[in-house]
Protein backbone atom coordinates (compact mmCIF):
# COMPACT_ATOMS: atom_id res chain seq x y z
CA UNK A 1 0.00 0.00 0.00
CA UNK A 2 1.39 3.19 -0.82
CA UNK A 3 2.02 5.06 2.87
CA UNK A 4 1.80 8.82 3.73
CA UNK A 5 5.50 9.63 2.06
CA UNK A 6 3.82 8.85 -1.47
CA UNK A 7 1.51 11.66 -1.49
CA UNK A 8 3.10 15.26 -1.66
CA UNK A 9 0.48 18.15 -0.97
CA UNK A 10 -0.73 19.32 -4.28
CA UNK A 11 -2.89 22.40 -3.74
CA UNK A 12 -6.31 23.78 -2.61
CA UNK A 13 -9.27 22.59 -2.98
CA UNK A 14 -12.85 23.47 -1.32
CA UNK A 15 -15.25 20.31 0.22
CA UNK A 16 -17.88 19.41 -0.87
CA UNK A 17 -21.34 22.02 -0.31
CA UNK A 18 -24.14 20.45 1.43
CA UNK A 19 -27.64 21.69 2.66
CA UNK A 20 -25.75 22.85 6.30
CA UNK A 21 -22.04 23.33 4.25
CA UNK A 22 -19.85 26.50 3.54
CA UNK A 23 -16.61 25.82 0.97
CA UNK A 24 -13.58 25.51 3.01
CA UNK A 25 -9.95 25.92 1.53
CA UNK A 26 -7.87 22.83 2.17
CA UNK A 27 -5.12 20.86 0.94
CA UNK A 28 -5.67 17.43 -0.96
CA UNK A 29 -3.16 14.58 -2.26
CA UNK A 30 -2.10 13.54 -5.78
CA UNK A 31 -1.66 10.86 -7.08
CA UNK A 32 -4.65 9.04 -6.52
CA UNK A 33 -4.75 5.45 -6.14
CA UNK A 34 -8.00 4.91 -6.39
CA UNK A 35 -11.20 6.88 -6.54
CA UNK A 36 -14.94 6.25 -4.89
CA UNK A 37 -17.90 6.65 -6.93
CA UNK A 38 -21.92 5.68 -6.27
CA UNK A 39 -22.74 3.29 -8.85
CA UNK A 40 -26.20 2.50 -8.26
CA UNK A 41 -26.26 1.36 -12.48
CA UNK A 42 -23.73 -0.76 -11.87
CA UNK A 43 -21.98 0.92 -14.36
CA UNK A 44 -17.85 1.08 -13.43
CA UNK A 45 -15.96 -2.09 -14.57
CA UNK A 46 -12.33 -3.07 -14.72
CA UNK A 47 -9.95 -2.19 -17.87
CA UNK A 48 -12.68 1.41 -17.91
CA UNK A 49 -11.14 4.94 -18.18
CA UNK A 50 -11.91 7.11 -15.27
CA UNK A 51 -11.55 10.95 -15.61
CA UNK A 52 -9.92 11.89 -13.07
CA UNK A 53 -10.87 15.52 -11.92
CA UNK A 54 -12.68 17.91 -9.49
CA UNK A 55 -15.46 19.69 -10.96
CA UNK A 56 -16.83 22.85 -9.36
CA UNK A 57 -19.68 24.83 -9.82
CA UNK A 58 -21.22 25.01 -13.65
CA UNK A 59 -19.01 21.76 -14.05
CA UNK A 60 -16.20 23.24 -14.63
CA UNK A 61 -13.24 21.18 -14.21
CA UNK A 62 -10.98 22.87 -11.17
CA UNK A 63 -8.38 20.29 -11.02
CA UNK A 64 -6.99 17.21 -12.66
CA UNK A 65 -5.63 14.11 -10.34
CA UNK A 66 -2.90 11.98 -11.26
CA UNK A 67 -2.14 14.24 -14.65
CA UNK A 68 0.67 13.17 -16.74
CA UNK A 69 0.56 9.19 -14.94
CA UNK A 70 -1.77 7.32 -17.64
CA UNK A 71 -1.34 4.02 -15.54
CA UNK A 72 -3.67 5.77 -12.65
CA UNK A 73 -6.42 6.66 -15.09
CA UNK A 74 -7.36 2.61 -15.78
CA UNK A 75 -9.74 0.57 -13.29
CA UNK A 76 -7.69 -2.60 -12.45
CA UNK A 77 -10.28 -4.15 -9.74
CA UNK A 78 -13.10 -2.53 -7.96
CA UNK A 79 -14.24 -2.40 -4.42
CA UNK A 80 -17.68 -2.18 -2.51
CA UNK A 81 -17.25 0.51 0.24
CA UNK A 82 -20.02 1.66 3.25
CA UNK A 83 -19.31 4.76 4.99
CA UNK A 84 -21.35 5.18 7.98
CA UNK A 85 -22.32 7.65 10.11
CA UNK A 86 -19.74 10.41 7.95
CA UNK A 87 -19.76 13.79 9.06
CA UNK A 88 -18.10 13.48 12.60
CA UNK A 89 -15.47 15.87 12.52
CA UNK A 90 -13.28 13.00 14.89
CA UNK A 91 -14.33 10.01 14.93
CA UNK A 92 -13.32 8.89 18.85
CA UNK A 93 -15.27 11.98 19.70
CA UNK A 94 -18.40 10.56 17.60
CA UNK A 95 -18.42 6.86 19.61
CA UNK A 96 -17.99 8.85 23.06
CA UNK A 97 -21.84 10.38 21.88
CA UNK A 98 -23.15 6.41 21.11
CA UNK A 99 -22.46 6.70 17.68
CA UNK A 100 -20.06 4.58 15.49
CA UNK A 101 -17.88 5.93 12.93
CA UNK A 102 -17.43 2.96 10.17
CA UNK A 103 -15.38 2.23 7.35
CA UNK A 104 -16.56 -1.25 5.85
CA UNK A 105 -15.03 -2.46 2.29
CA UNK A 106 -16.40 -5.48 1.17
CA UNK A 107 -18.65 -6.26 3.85
CA UNK A 108 -15.36 -6.06 6.05
CA UNK A 109 -14.60 -2.91 8.59
CA UNK A 110 -11.35 -1.34 8.43
CA UNK A 111 -10.50 -0.94 12.61
CA UNK A 112 -7.08 0.11 12.29
CA UNK A 113 -6.66 3.72 12.41
CA UNK A 114 -3.43 3.74 10.65
CA UNK A 115 -5.49 1.84 8.06
CA UNK A 116 -8.48 3.79 8.11
CA UNK A 117 -5.79 7.17 7.16
CA UNK A 118 -4.53 5.17 4.37
CA UNK A 119 -7.35 4.58 2.75
CA UNK A 120 -8.17 8.37 2.84
CA UNK A 121 -5.08 9.19 1.52
CA UNK A 122 -4.87 6.67 -1.14
CA UNK A 123 -7.84 8.36 -2.14
CA UNK A 124 -5.94 12.21 -2.14
CA UNK A 125 -7.68 13.01 1.25
CA UNK A 126 -5.24 15.02 3.24
CA UNK A 127 -6.63 13.09 6.19
CA UNK A 128 -9.80 11.96 8.25
CA UNK A 129 -10.23 15.49 9.36
CA UNK A 130 -10.80 16.40 5.47
CA UNK A 131 -12.39 13.09 4.63
CA UNK A 132 -15.24 13.93 7.28
CA UNK A 133 -15.44 17.05 6.13
CA UNK A 134 -16.48 15.63 2.37
CA UNK A 135 -18.45 12.97 3.60
CA UNK A 136 -21.26 14.64 5.66
CA UNK A 137 -23.66 12.06 5.49
CA UNK A 138 -24.06 7.91 5.28
CA UNK A 139 -22.71 6.63 2.14
CA UNK A 140 -21.57 3.60 -0.02
CA UNK A 141 -20.92 3.17 -3.71
CA UNK A 142 -17.54 1.36 -5.02
CA UNK A 143 -14.00 1.65 -4.82
CA UNK A 144 -12.34 1.95 -8.67
CA UNK A 145 -9.08 0.91 -7.65
CA UNK A 146 -5.81 2.13 -10.37
CA UNK A 147 -2.77 -0.30 -8.96
CA UNK A 148 -3.07 -3.88 -7.71
CA UNK A 149 -3.48 -2.83 -4.42
CA UNK A 150 -6.77 -3.65 -2.46
CA UNK A 151 -8.27 -3.51 0.90
CA UNK A 152 -8.01 -6.94 2.92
Amino acid sequence: MAGAGYFQPSGEEPVRNGPDTHSVSIKYYTPKIHTFREDKHDRWKAGMKVSMVYRGAGYKILHHFNEGIPELGTIKSIQKIKITCAGSIDPKVYREHGAKFCIKVDGKEIEDTMNVVKLVQNDGFYGLHQFCKWFKIDWQGKILHFTDFRYE
